[in-house]
């Protein structure tokens, strides 16, 4: 009969002791309750009484309903965790502790304890943001989490209750947290340490993101127009793209871009790739790489380099070839000078006379090699012909004159004029305007002039132009105009 009251084993073997024991003749019997710490000196029938009507009847344990307790929330925000009971807490019971598994060991956040029902302690570490809801009375048990870290979503959460002090626990571990993110990323190279030239790398952006991310994206930042970056994804965690045979020219600033629509996306992380290789040159001046020069003029040859580490100086070498012998010279012709700045070599040849002219050749190396000596030759020469004048176009016209412009060309190391020879297109009269100085307007390399010897009205004329030095004559485009009437 009594199987189905009181809260605990020893509370029901208590009540039917006294039942048994009961002797109405004895009229204050003295009896200990443990379970509710109190002693108390009553008649033995309001013993009775009060010990039924202060057990609580329970017909059923209670358990927790079914809840979907999943819930998402943003990094830096707030989410409550909540858990319904099949019924009202109450004072009888003993117990409500909220905590989570660690490493196999049950951390407890917030605890309910029967002796103190209006106190819910929570550990120091969470009071500053953590509020629990667990209220006598209530089914409803709730956690609130304050300014949500990472940290806080790797667990499951779980209430424990015992509605007896020795009972088995009643858990509930339906519940844990989605942070809702803009991504965390990461960049992973593999091999790690120096990259150097030959060989394959693979570089790897790992993405930490809620939910995951729509698109994750490699690009070369340095130089954009480097052929497209190829990638793939693995679970919409990993974005990897690999550079087969890499060399120096591969080195540069790599971009991971990863977008899950989240505010704050997408979001960006860079990734200096440094790839270390033999020295190359990969740019010459090409107006000094096979140009004519006057005896007694300064002329300069220069190379850029590209090369991880770069040359030193005492790296740098060059060797001269003189065009009247098959021979290369280990000795400075004189006046010859070779400087080295950062990615810059500049070997400079000063007051130039006939024992300079021939074949420079410059190369370098660093720890992993460089270019051959022979590969890289520049050649210092006699001067000949002037180069081409260009943009010869008319400019105005009068009845009576034609100015004219050009670009001025190379006077190819010696004085050089210009000569224009226009022609009436309906008679056939070719007449020159020759001895043209080569002057220069402001401070550019436009000339202008002006012709006015023959030129009649209305006439439609053909103009070339020519330049002219000691060494030859070359001929310029040809344009035509008409002048107006009077």
């Amino acid at each position: 009969m009594f199987a189905s009251y009181g809260q605990s084993p020893q509370t029901q073997n208590a009540v039917m002791a006294l039942l048994f024991l009961a002797d109405f003749e004895k009229a204050f019997p003295k009896i200990l309750i443990q379970d509710y710490k109190i002693r108390m000196k009553l008649p033995k029938s309001y013993v009775i009484v009060m010990l039924i009507s202060c057990c609580h009847l329970i017909s059923s344990i209670p358990t927790f309903t079914s809840w979907p307790n999943v819930v998402g929330s943003y990094k830096g925000k707030s989410a409550t965790l909540m858990w319904i009971l099949s019924e009202p807490l109450t004072i009888d019971w003993y117990s409500v502790n909220i905590q989570y598994d660690k490493s196999s060991e049950s951390i407890s956040v917030c605890s309910w304890y029967d002796y103190k029902p209006n106190i819910v302690a929570c550990k120091e570490e969470y009071r500053t943001r953590v509020t629990a809801n667990i209220k006598v009375g209530s089914k409803i048990i709730s956690l609130n989490l304050n300014n949500l870290q990472p940290d806080d979503v790797i667990y499951n959460y779980k209430c424990v209750v015992r509605y007896e002090a020795f009972s088995p626990s009643v858990i509930n571990n339906m519940a844990w947290i989605m942070l809702y993110d803009s991504p965390e990323l990461n960049i992973r190279v593999t091999p790690s340490g120096d990259l150097i030239q030959g060989s394959n790398v693979t570089v790897t952006c790992i993405v930490d993101s809620r939910p995951e991310p729509s698109s994750i994206i490699w690009t070369n930042i340095t130089d954009p127009d480097l052929p497209y970056l190829g990638y793939s994804h693995k679970n919409n965690t990993h974005c990897i793209f690999t550079l087969s045979d890499i060399n120096i020219l591969d080195s540069g600033t790599y971009q991971c871009q990863a977008d899950n629509g989240v505010r704050g996306s997408p979001v960006n992380i860079n990734k200096i790739i440094t790839v270390y290789g033999p020295a190359r040159w990969y740019m010459i001046d090409p107006e000094d790489y096979n140009n004519g020069v006057s005896i007694g003029d300064i002329t300069n040859f220069k190379v850029w380099v590209i090369a991880r580490p770069l040359p030193r100086q005492d790296q740098w070498y060059w060797k001269f070839s003189p065009s009247n012998s098959s021979n290369v010279m280990t000795t400075n012709p004189g006046h010859v000078h070779l400087t080295v700045s950062d990615d810059m070599a500049v070997l400079s040849i000063t007051n130039v006379t006939i024992s300079h002219y021939g074949n420079y050749y410059i190369w370098t190396n660093n720890q992993y090699g460089g270019w051959n000596e022979d590969e890289l030759m520049f050649i210092l020469k006699p001067q000949g012909p002037p180069s081409k004048p260009v943009n010869f176009h008319v400019i105005d016209v009068t009845a009576v004159s034609i100015r004219v412009q050009w670009i001025r060309g190379f006077n190819g190391g010696f004085q050089q004029t210009f000569t224009i020879r226009y022609t009436d297109v309906v008679s056939g009269v070719v007449k020159e305007k020759s001895g043209i100085e080569d002057r220069v307007v402001g401070s550019g390399q436009m000339i202008t002039d002006d012709i006015t010897d023959g030129i009649e009205p209305e006439t439609e004329y053909q103009l070339q132009i020519f330049a002219d030095n000691s060494q030859g004559q070359v001929v310029g485009n040809v344009v035509s105009t008409v002048t107006p009437g009077l």
